[in-house]
Protein backbone atom coordinates (compact mmCIF):
# COMPACT_ATOMS: atom_id res chain seq x y z
CA UNK A 1 0.00 0.00 0.00
CA UNK A 2 3.13 2.26 0.45
CA UNK A 3 4.29 1.58 -2.85
CA UNK A 4 0.57 2.97 -4.10
CA UNK A 5 0.17 5.71 -1.97
CA UNK A 6 3.60 7.06 -3.59
CA UNK A 7 2.67 5.98 -7.17
CA UNK A 8 -0.37 8.54 -6.51
CA UNK A 9 1.67 10.78 -5.70
CA UNK A 10 4.52 10.91 -8.40
CA UNK A 11 1.77 10.40 -11.04
CA UNK A 12 -0.27 13.97 -9.40
CA UNK A 13 3.43 15.53 -8.63
CA UNK A 14 2.60 18.42 -11.41
CA UNK A 15 -0.79 18.97 -10.47
CA UNK A 16 -0.17 20.18 -6.67
CA UNK A 17 3.06 22.02 -8.11
CA UNK A 18 0.46 23.86 -9.82
CA UNK A 19 -1.47 23.89 -6.93
CA UNK A 20 0.83 26.03 -4.88
CA UNK A 21 2.08 28.19 -7.51
CA UNK A 22 -1.82 29.31 -7.59
CA UNK A 23 -2.13 29.73 -3.43
CA UNK A 24 1.76 31.63 -4.34
CA UNK A 25 -0.36 33.89 -6.53
CA UNK A 26 -3.57 34.49 -4.14
CA UNK A 27 -1.75 35.38 -0.74
CA UNK A 28 -4.46 36.22 1.87
CA UNK A 29 -3.34 37.52 5.26
CA UNK A 30 -3.91 35.82 8.42
CA UNK A 31 -8.05 35.42 9.24
CA UNK A 32 -9.05 36.77 5.63
CA UNK A 33 -7.80 33.89 3.70
CA UNK A 34 -12.06 33.98 2.43
CA UNK A 35 -10.35 32.58 -1.17
CA UNK A 36 -7.76 30.38 -0.29
CA UNK A 37 -10.58 28.67 1.90
CA UNK A 38 -12.95 28.05 -1.07
CA UNK A 39 -10.48 26.71 -2.76
CA UNK A 40 -9.49 24.42 -0.57
CA UNK A 41 -13.18 22.90 -0.10
CA UNK A 42 -13.84 22.84 -3.96
CA UNK A 43 -10.87 20.45 -4.21
CA UNK A 44 -12.02 18.85 -1.03
CA UNK A 45 -15.27 18.17 -2.49
CA UNK A 46 -14.25 17.32 -5.86
CA UNK A 47 -12.67 13.69 -3.50
CA UNK A 48 -15.88 13.28 -2.28
CA UNK A 49 -15.18 14.79 0.66
CA UNK A 50 -17.47 16.89 3.58
CA UNK A 51 -14.93 19.87 4.70
CA UNK A 52 -16.20 21.11 7.86
CA UNK A 53 -15.55 25.08 8.41
CA UNK A 54 -18.26 28.10 9.86
CA UNK A 55 -19.98 30.57 7.74
CA UNK A 56 -18.25 34.07 7.48
CA UNK A 57 -14.91 32.64 8.79
CA UNK A 58 -11.76 31.48 7.36
CA UNK A 59 -9.89 27.72 8.11
CA UNK A 60 -11.67 24.92 7.59
CA UNK A 61 -11.12 20.88 8.17
CA UNK A 62 -11.85 17.53 6.68
CA UNK A 63 -12.14 14.42 7.75
CA UNK A 64 -11.17 11.00 5.64
CA UNK A 65 -12.99 8.33 7.67
CA UNK A 66 -11.28 5.05 9.00
CA UNK A 67 -11.87 1.69 9.99
CA UNK A 68 -11.68 2.91 13.58
CA UNK A 69 -12.69 4.93 16.41
CA UNK A 70 -9.32 6.49 16.15
CA UNK A 71 -8.19 9.87 14.76
CA UNK A 72 -5.25 11.27 13.59
CA UNK A 73 -4.85 15.08 12.59
CA UNK A 74 -2.39 16.73 10.37
CA UNK A 75 -2.00 20.31 10.15
CA UNK A 76 -1.59 22.56 7.05
CA UNK A 77 -1.72 26.52 7.93
CA UNK A 78 -2.73 28.82 5.22
CA UNK A 79 -2.14 32.45 5.64
CA UNK A 80 0.61 34.74 4.18
CA UNK A 81 2.63 37.50 5.06
CA UNK A 82 2.44 41.20 5.06
CA UNK A 83 5.39 41.02 2.51
CA UNK A 84 6.29 42.60 -0.94
CA UNK A 85 7.42 39.74 -3.14
CA UNK A 86 11.25 40.39 -5.17
CA UNK A 87 11.92 36.87 -6.82
CA UNK A 88 10.41 37.79 -9.97
CA UNK A 89 9.08 34.29 -10.30
CA UNK A 90 6.03 33.88 -13.26
CA UNK A 91 3.80 33.14 -10.61
CA UNK A 92 4.47 35.70 -8.08
CA UNK A 93 2.25 37.26 -5.52
CA UNK A 94 -0.57 39.14 -7.59
CA UNK A 95 -1.68 40.66 -4.17
CA UNK A 96 0.28 44.12 -3.52
CA UNK A 97 2.55 43.70 -0.05
CA UNK A 98 1.14 40.08 0.33
CA UNK A 99 3.24 37.31 -0.07
CA UNK A 100 3.64 33.70 0.73
CA UNK A 101 7.18 34.22 2.11
CA UNK A 102 6.67 31.22 4.82
CA UNK A 103 6.16 28.26 3.04
CA UNK A 104 2.11 28.25 3.74
CA UNK A 105 1.05 27.68 0.13
CA UNK A 106 3.67 24.36 0.29
CA UNK A 107 1.87 23.27 3.74
CA UNK A 108 -1.56 23.99 2.26
CA UNK A 109 -0.86 22.37 -1.63
CA UNK A 110 1.02 19.25 0.95
CA UNK A 111 -1.82 19.15 2.70
CA UNK A 112 -3.97 18.70 -0.27
CA UNK A 113 -1.69 15.91 -1.70
CA UNK A 114 -1.90 13.57 0.99
CA UNK A 115 -5.60 13.94 1.05
CA UNK A 116 -5.86 13.35 -2.89
CA UNK A 117 -3.56 10.44 -1.98
CA UNK A 118 -5.46 9.02 0.22
CA UNK A 119 -8.69 8.93 -1.17
CA UNK A 120 -7.33 8.08 -4.35
CA UNK A 121 -5.77 4.52 -3.43
CA UNK A 122 -9.09 2.97 -2.84
CA UNK A 123 -8.97 1.64 0.67
CA UNK A 124 -10.15 3.47 4.24
CA UNK A 125 -6.72 4.20 6.42
CA UNK A 126 -7.23 2.34 9.50
CA UNK A 127 -8.30 5.44 11.24
CA UNK A 128 -10.27 8.25 10.35
CA UNK A 129 -7.45 11.11 9.29
CA UNK A 130 -8.32 14.81 10.03
CA UNK A 131 -6.92 17.05 7.84
CA UNK A 132 -6.90 21.19 9.39
CA UNK A 133 -6.21 24.31 7.13
CA UNK A 134 -5.48 26.82 9.77
CA UNK A 135 -5.79 30.39 9.44
CA UNK A 136 -3.49 33.02 11.12
CA UNK A 137 -0.79 31.52 11.87
CA UNK A 138 1.49 34.22 11.43
CA UNK A 139 -0.46 36.72 14.06
CA UNK A 140 -0.55 36.46 17.45
CA UNK A 141 -1.55 34.52 19.75
CA UNK A 142 -2.56 32.66 16.64
CA UNK A 143 -5.39 30.69 14.57
CA UNK A 144 -4.96 27.55 16.36
CA UNK A 145 -6.51 28.84 19.27
CA UNK A 146 -9.09 29.49 16.98
CA UNK A 147 -9.57 26.09 15.21
CA UNK A 148 -9.06 24.30 19.15
CA UNK A 149 -12.43 26.14 19.84
CA UNK A 150 -14.07 24.75 17.11
CA UNK A 151 -13.22 21.43 18.47
CA UNK A 152 -10.85 20.29 15.74
CA UNK A 153 -9.11 18.54 17.91
CA UNK A 154 -12.16 16.62 19.15
CA UNK A 155 -11.48 12.66 19.55
CA UNK A 156 -8.12 12.79 17.68
CA UNK A 157 -5.55 10.75 18.98
CA UNK A 158 -2.32 12.69 18.09
CA UNK A 159 -1.09 15.57 15.26
CA UNK A 160 1.53 16.06 13.12
CA UNK A 161 2.60 18.76 10.96
CA UNK A 162 5.73 19.64 8.22
CA UNK A 163 7.24 23.38 7.73
CA UNK A 164 9.38 24.42 4.96
CA UNK A 165 13.13 24.44 5.81
CA UNK A 166 15.48 26.52 3.76
CA UNK A 167 18.28 25.54 5.63
CA UNK A 168 17.87 21.81 4.78
CA UNK A 169 18.64 20.10 1.34
CA UNK A 170 15.34 19.15 -1.05
CA UNK A 171 14.70 15.54 -0.76
CA UNK A 172 15.64 15.99 2.97
CA UNK A 173 13.81 15.89 6.28
CA UNK A 174 14.78 16.86 9.85
CA UNK A 175 13.87 15.69 12.80
CA UNK A 176 14.08 16.45 16.70
CA UNK A 177 12.65 14.91 19.91
CA UNK A 178 11.39 17.35 22.56
CA UNK A 179 11.92 21.15 22.35
CA UNK A 180 11.86 22.21 18.14
CA UNK A 181 11.11 25.90 18.50
CA UNK A 182 10.68 28.28 21.15
CA UNK A 183 7.54 30.32 22.44
CA UNK A 184 7.13 33.92 21.29
CA UNK A 185 5.48 36.36 23.49
CA UNK A 186 5.95 40.30 22.75
CA UNK A 187 5.87 43.52 25.27
CA UNK A 188 5.22 47.00 25.20
CA UNK A 189 7.00 49.37 27.68
CA UNK A 190 5.26 52.81 28.21
CA UNK A 191 7.10 55.15 29.71
CA UNK A 192 5.76 58.74 31.08
CA UNK A 193 7.80 61.41 32.36
CA UNK A 194 7.57 65.41 32.08
CA UNK A 195 8.38 67.07 28.97
CA UNK A 196 10.67 70.32 28.52
CA UNK A 197 12.81 72.25 26.63
CA UNK A 198 15.84 70.39 25.39
CA UNK A 199 17.90 72.92 26.39
CA UNK A 200 17.09 72.70 29.86
CA UNK A 201 16.47 69.24 30.81
CA UNK A 202 16.93 69.43 34.82
CA UNK A 203 13.49 70.88 34.62
CA UNK A 204 11.83 68.02 32.57
CA UNK A 205 11.98 63.90 33.22
CA UNK A 206 13.73 63.01 30.70
CA UNK A 207 11.60 60.11 29.44
CA UNK A 208 14.05 58.86 26.92
CA UNK A 209 17.59 58.69 29.08
CA UNK A 210 15.22 56.76 31.33
CA UNK A 211 13.97 54.37 28.53
CA UNK A 212 17.55 53.97 27.19
CA UNK A 213 18.35 52.76 30.72
CA UNK A 214 15.72 50.05 30.63
CA UNK A 215 16.94 48.70 27.49
CA UNK A 216 20.49 48.46 28.40
CA UNK A 217 18.80 46.53 31.59
CA UNK A 218 16.79 44.49 29.91
CA UNK A 219 19.97 42.67 27.65
CA UNK A 220 21.35 41.97 30.97
CA UNK A 221 18.37 39.70 32.22
CA UNK A 222 19.36 36.63 30.62
CA UNK A 223 23.26 36.90 31.74
CA UNK A 224 22.13 37.62 34.94
CA UNK A 225 18.95 36.66 36.31
CA UNK A 226 17.90 33.69 34.45
CA UNK A 227 19.83 30.67 34.95
CA UNK A 228 22.97 30.68 31.67
CA UNK A 229 22.05 27.13 30.96
CA UNK A 230 18.50 27.97 30.09
CA UNK A 231 18.60 30.05 26.49
CA UNK A 232 16.22 32.93 26.59
CA UNK A 233 16.06 35.71 24.06
CA UNK A 234 14.69 39.34 24.55
CA UNK A 235 15.19 41.49 20.84
CA UNK A 236 13.51 45.28 20.94
CA UNK A 237 12.68 45.64 17.92
CA UNK A 238 10.53 48.61 18.12
CA UNK A 239 11.17 52.37 19.49
CA UNK A 240 9.51 55.35 19.80
CA UNK A 241 9.77 59.03 21.50
CA UNK A 242 9.56 62.58 20.39
CA UNK A 243 8.46 64.57 17.36
CA UNK A 244 10.94 67.83 17.57
CA UNK A 245 14.40 68.34 17.93
CA UNK A 246 14.46 71.07 20.36
CA UNK A 247 11.86 69.21 23.19
CA UNK A 248 12.24 66.87 25.41
CA UNK A 249 8.75 64.28 24.54
CA UNK A 250 5.87 63.29 27.99
CA UNK A 251 6.23 59.71 26.87
CA UNK A 252 8.97 57.17 25.00
CA UNK A 253 7.68 53.54 24.11
CA UNK A 254 9.69 50.11 22.88
CA UNK A 255 8.60 46.60 21.99
CA UNK A 256 9.85 43.58 21.14
CA UNK A 257 10.04 39.92 21.54
CA UNK A 258 10.78 36.50 24.25
CA UNK A 259 11.53 33.77 23.16
CA UNK A 260 12.50 30.43 25.56
CA UNK A 261 12.15 26.93 25.32
CA UNK A 262 11.38 26.73 29.57
CA UNK A 263 7.63 27.70 30.72
CA UNK A 264 8.96 28.01 33.88
CA UNK A 265 11.44 31.02 32.06
CA UNK A 266 8.76 32.31 30.22
CA UNK A 267 6.76 33.03 33.18
CA UNK A 268 9.83 35.17 35.23
CA UNK A 269 10.63 37.42 32.24
CA UNK A 270 7.93 39.58 32.67
CA UNK A 271 8.23 39.44 36.14
CA UNK A 272 11.75 40.05 36.00
CA UNK A 273 11.05 43.39 33.32
CA UNK A 274 8.10 44.60 35.49
CA UNK A 275 10.60 44.99 38.19
CA UNK A 276 13.10 46.46 36.25
CA UNK A 277 11.34 49.24 34.14
CA UNK A 278 9.62 50.31 37.49
CA UNK A 279 12.20 50.41 39.38
CA UNK A 280 14.19 52.84 37.05
CA UNK A 281 11.55 54.76 36.21
CA UNK A 282 10.38 55.55 39.52
CA UNK A 283 14.30 56.50 40.64
CA UNK A 284 13.96 59.17 37.80
CA UNK A 285 10.31 60.62 39.48
CA UNK A 286 8.69 58.61 35.94
CA UNK A 287 6.04 56.18 35.44
CA UNK A 288 6.07 53.02 33.55
CA UNK A 289 3.81 50.03 32.17
CA UNK A 290 5.04 47.06 30.65
CA UNK A 291 2.23 44.92 28.85
CA UNK A 292 2.68 41.50 27.83
CA UNK A 293 1.13 39.90 24.79
CA UNK A 294 1.07 35.99 25.43
CA UNK A 295 2.17 33.93 21.57
CA UNK A 296 2.78 30.74 21.06
CA UNK A 297 4.19 28.35 23.87
CA UNK A 298 7.39 26.68 23.10
CA UNK A 299 6.97 23.47 20.63
CA UNK A 300 7.85 20.61 21.87
CA UNK A 301 8.09 17.19 19.81
CA UNK A 302 6.38 13.90 21.76
CA UNK A 303 9.06 11.21 21.67
CA UNK A 304 6.54 8.40 20.58
CA UNK A 305 5.44 11.04 17.33
CA UNK A 306 8.79 11.47 16.42
CA UNK A 307 9.60 7.92 16.26
CA UNK A 308 6.67 6.95 14.13
CA UNK A 309 7.38 10.09 12.08
CA UNK A 310 11.30 8.72 11.35
CA UNK A 311 10.25 5.39 10.82
CA UNK A 312 7.67 6.62 7.50
CA UNK A 313 10.64 9.10 6.79
CA UNK A 314 13.40 6.30 6.65
CA UNK A 315 10.87 4.43 4.02
CA UNK A 316 10.28 7.23 1.65
CA UNK A 317 13.22 9.69 1.60
CA UNK A 318 15.77 6.96 3.50
CA UNK A 319 17.60 6.97 6.07
CA UNK A 320 20.63 8.94 4.82
CA UNK A 321 18.14 12.20 3.97
CA UNK A 322 16.61 12.02 7.14
CA UNK A 323 18.35 14.42 9.85
CA UNK A 324 18.35 14.52 13.12
CA UNK A 325 18.29 18.09 14.24
CA UNK A 326 20.14 18.75 17.26
CA UNK A 327 19.72 21.89 18.51
CA UNK A 328 16.15 23.56 18.77
CA UNK A 329 15.26 27.26 17.09
CA UNK A 330 14.43 30.20 18.37
CA UNK A 331 11.79 30.43 15.66
CA UNK A 332 8.10 30.14 16.90
CA UNK A 333 5.00 28.32 15.83
CA UNK A 334 1.52 27.87 16.72
CA UNK A 335 1.43 24.43 16.04
CA UNK A 336 2.66 24.63 19.54
CA UNK A 337 -0.60 24.85 20.85
CA UNK A 338 -2.37 21.68 19.60
CA UNK A 339 0.80 20.21 21.30
CA UNK A 340 -0.69 21.37 24.88
CA UNK A 341 -3.72 19.57 24.09
CA UNK A 342 -2.73 16.59 22.40
CA UNK A 343 0.77 14.41 21.09
CA UNK A 344 2.09 15.12 18.33
CA UNK A 345 5.39 15.90 15.82
CA UNK A 346 6.36 18.96 13.56
CA UNK A 347 8.50 17.64 10.47
CA UNK A 348 11.03 20.22 8.81
CA UNK A 349 10.91 19.71 4.85
CA UNK A 350 14.17 20.46 3.12
CA UNK A 351 13.29 22.93 0.22
CA UNK A 352 17.07 24.12 -0.51
CA UNK A 353 18.93 23.48 -4.03
CA UNK A 354 20.49 26.04 -5.14
CA UNK A 355 20.95 29.91 -4.04
CA UNK A 356 17.82 30.95 -5.27
CA UNK A 357 16.19 28.47 -2.71
CA UNK A 358 18.47 29.21 -0.24
CA UNK A 359 16.58 32.19 0.88
CA UNK A 360 15.17 32.52 4.44
CA UNK A 361 11.90 31.95 5.53
CA UNK A 362 10.31 35.56 5.61
CA UNK A 363 12.60 37.04 3.04
CA UNK A 364 10.97 38.68 0.13
CA UNK A 365 13.45 36.29 -1.92
CA UNK A 366 11.91 33.70 -0.17
CA UNK A 367 11.52 30.37 -2.74
CA UNK A 368 11.56 26.39 -2.91
CA UNK A 369 12.40 23.81 -4.89
CA UNK A 370 9.69 22.73 -6.67
CA UNK A 371 10.02 18.78 -6.13
CA UNK A 372 10.09 19.35 -2.22
CA UNK A 373 5.88 18.83 -2.55
CA UNK A 374 6.32 15.78 -3.35
CA UNK A 375 8.88 14.45 -0.84
CA UNK A 376 6.38 16.02 2.05
CA UNK A 377 3.60 14.83 0.80
CA UNK A 378 4.76 11.16 0.61
CA UNK A 379 6.33 11.82 3.97
CA UNK A 380 3.00 12.69 5.46
CA UNK A 381 0.97 10.55 3.63
CA UNK A 382 2.52 7.76 4.25
CA UNK A 383 3.30 8.17 8.08
CA UNK A 384 -0.57 9.14 8.12
CA UNK A 385 -1.22 5.64 6.80
CA UNK A 386 1.35 3.80 9.17
CA UNK A 387 0.16 5.27 12.38
CA UNK A 388 -3.67 4.69 10.82
CA UNK A 389 -2.97 0.55 10.10
CA UNK A 390 -2.17 0.77 13.69
CA UNK A 391 -5.87 0.80 14.82
CA UNK A 392 -7.12 -1.27 11.69
CA UNK A 393 -8.33 -4.06 14.29
CA UNK A 394 -9.74 -2.07 16.71
CA UNK A 395 -14.00 -2.20 16.15
CA UNK A 396 -16.36 0.43 15.62
CA UNK A 397 -18.97 0.86 17.95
Amino acid sequence: MIDKIEACIDEHAEQFIQIRQHLHQNPELGFKEYKTTAFICSFLESLGLQPVGVEGRSGVYVDIPGTSPQIYAYRADIDALPIQEKTGAPYASKNEGVMHACGHDVHTAIALGIANALVKIGRKPGATIRIIFQPAEELTPGGALEMIERDVLKGVSSIFAAHVDPGLESGTAGLKEGPLLASADEFDVEVDGKSGHAAYPHRAIDCISIMNQIISAFYKISSRQIDPVQPVVLSITKVHAGNAYNVLPVSACLSGTIRTFNNDVRKAMPRHMEEIAKGIAAAYGATCKLTIHKGSPPLINDRSCIETLRSACHKVIGKENTTELIHPRMGAEDFSNYLQKVPGAMLRLGTKCDEKTAWSLHSSHFEIDAKAIATGTKAGAVFLWEIAEQSRDIKLD
